[in-house]
């Protein structure tokens, strides 16, 4: 993944946010939080991409933990 495809997931995401806001779901599993963190490092193939959309998909707070890693990790680069 590049910086472009970074900024189209966070206005994605930016835009979805408040939709998702106050609704209760268990957090993330460590499997999906494993995976997420492999995506925003650019580790994933398209099939992985593919099966981590779907994973998402079904696991609004998953939506949620990956923008969470995606500006953690905009943060880091614009620091570091």
């Amino acid at each position: 993944m590049n910086a472009a495809d970074y900024q189209i997931i966070a206005r994605f995401l930016d835009a979805f946010g408040p939709e998702a806001e106050g609704h209760a779901d268990p957090a993330p599993d460590e499997i999906l939080a494993g995976r997420l963190e492999k995506l925003v490092n650019g580790g994933c193939s398209a099939e992985e991409r593919k099966a981590i959309c779907v994973a998402l998909d079904a696991h609004r707070n998953g939506a949620r933990l990956l923008a969470e890693m995606i500006k953690a990790r905009r943060s880091r680069s614009a620091h570091g």
